[in-house]
C-alpha cells in the first residue's frame, strides 16, 4: 500500500481543498528490530498519550485570545479521543521518523513546520531522561504527536492529515498534522461571542478524525479494508436504480461494527454500506459521510448551518480500524 495520507479540510461550502501533503517524497524508517512476539491479543490496551506541539505562527500571527481558545478547544477534542491502543515496548516515534533535518520543517509538507528550533530537543537538565546520542527525545512516551500551524489563508477553515505510521503495522498514524486558517479563527471567536464553542470543538473533532483514522486511504488499511471501502458505480450496489443515478460514483464502507451501529441507527437490518460523499474535491469525495445519507453527523463533508453531533457509528468505525478501543458512553 502506497503512503499516501490527504490533508482534509473544511470549507464554507460544500467543496473541500485540493491542497494535499506531497507524499511522492516521503517514506517513513523502516524498523530495523523484530516486532515483539506478542500477537496483538496478548498486548495490553492502555491510554493513548499525545503530545502537541505548536507552531510559532500560533502565538505569532494571532491575537493572544484566539491562541487561548484554540489551545483549550483541541485540547477538548484530544480529550474526546481519549482512547486506549496497543503500544509496542522500546517503540520510538523519533526513531520511527524521516526527515533531512532534526528541525522537522519537512515532516509533513515542504512549508508546514518552523525551522527555527529543534521540536524534539531535550530540555535542559532532561538529558538522562530518554534521550538519543544526538540530544533528542526518543519520546517513548507518546503514542502521537500533533503539529498545529495557523495559515494567512482565507480560502482554509482547517485541515488535518496522518504523516507518519507505525512501522510494522498495517499503517497505524502517529504523528498528525492540523492546520487553521486565520480568518477562520477570527470568525470562529465572532461566532463564540453569539453561540458558544460548540461549532469550533465540532470542527477540531472533524479534523483530528482525520489523522487519526477517518480517511479513505486510512480505511484501505484497516482489517478486509480492500474488500469494505468500496468505490464503483450505484448501479453495481444496487441494481433497483433507475435515472440518472445508475452511473454515479458510489462510495461506501461495510466495516462491520459501524455497519452494525449504523443498521441500528436507522432501523434498517439489511442496510449494505455506510454511503460516502461521492462529490466535491479530493479532500472531499470518498472521505466524509455523505450529507444526505448521515446529514446531521460531525464527520460530513461541510460545516452545515445546524447543529451536528458525533455518533456511535463513528466511533465503532474508529474501534473497526483495530488501532484503537473506544468508549462509547462519550457519545
Amino acid at each position: 500500500m502506497r503512503t499516501i495520507f490527504l490533508l482534509l479540510f473544511f470549507v464554507a461550502t460544500s467543496t473541500a481543498s485540493e491542497f494535499i501533503f506531497k507524499w511522492e517524497n516521503y517514506k517513513p524508517v523502516k524498523m530495523t528490530r523484530k516486532l515483539p512476539d506478542k500477537s496483538s491479543e496478548e498486548r495490553k490496551w492502555e491510554p493513548i498519550r499525545y503530545r502537541v506541539l505548536y507552531d510559532d505562527s500560533v502565538f505569532d500571527d494571532i491575537p493572544v485570545s484566539q491562541t487561548k481558545l484554540l489551545q483549550k478547544n483541541f485540547k477538548r477534542a484530544l480529550k474526546f479521543f481519549d482512547v486506549k491502543v496497543q503500544r509496542e515496548e522500546e517503540f520510538s516515534i523519533y526513531k520511527s521518523l524521516n526527515v533531512n533535518t532534526s528541525k522537522y520543517e519537512n515532516m509533513c509538507d515542504e512549508q508546514i513546520l518552523s525551522s527555527k528550533y529543534d521540536f524534539f530537543e531535550c530540555a535542559e537538565g532532561t538529558e538522562e531522561k530518554g534521550c538519543d546520542d544526538e540530544g533528542h527525545e526518543t519520546l517513548k512516551d507518546v503514542d502521537y504527536v500533533w503539529f498545529v500551524k495557523v495559515e494567512d489563508n482565507n480560502q482554509r477553515i482547517a485541515g488535518a492529515g496522518a504523516c507518519n505510521y507505525v512501522p510494522g503495522t498495517n499503517y497505524k498514524p502517529n504523528v498528525g498534522m492540523i492546520l487553521f486558517g486565520k480568518k477562520f479563527l477570527m470568525e470562529k471567536e465572532e461566532r463564540i461571542t453569539r453561540e458558544g464553542e460548540e461549532n469550533l470543538y465540532n470542527i477540531l473533532r472533524h479534523e483530528v478524525s482525520h489523522a487519526l483514522f477517518f480517511h479513505g486511504e486510512l480505511w484501505k488499511a484497516f482489517p478486509d479494508g480492500q474488500n469494505l471501502y468500496k468505490k464503483t458505480t450505484r448501479s453495481i450496489v444496487y441494481p433497483e436504480t433507475l435515472g440518472s443515478g445508475m452511473n454515479e460514483t458510489f462510495y461506501g464502507i461495510a466495516f462491520p461494527k459501524a455497519l452494525e451501529e449504523a443498521r441500528k441507527y436507522l432501523d434498517c437490518p439489511d442496510l449494505q454500506y455506510i454511503e460516502i460523499e461521492n462529490t466535491g474535491g479530493q479532500g472531499t469525495a470518498g472521505s466524509h459521510y455523505d450529507a444526505d445519507f448521515l446529514p446531521y453527523e460531525t464527520m460530513r463533508g461541510d460545516d452545515p448551518p445546524f447543529r451536528i453531533a458525533y455518533s456511535r457509528i463513528t466511533l465503532a468505525l474508529m474501534e473497526d480500524s483495530g488501532w484503537y478501543k473506544v468508549d462509547y458512553s462519550y457519545v
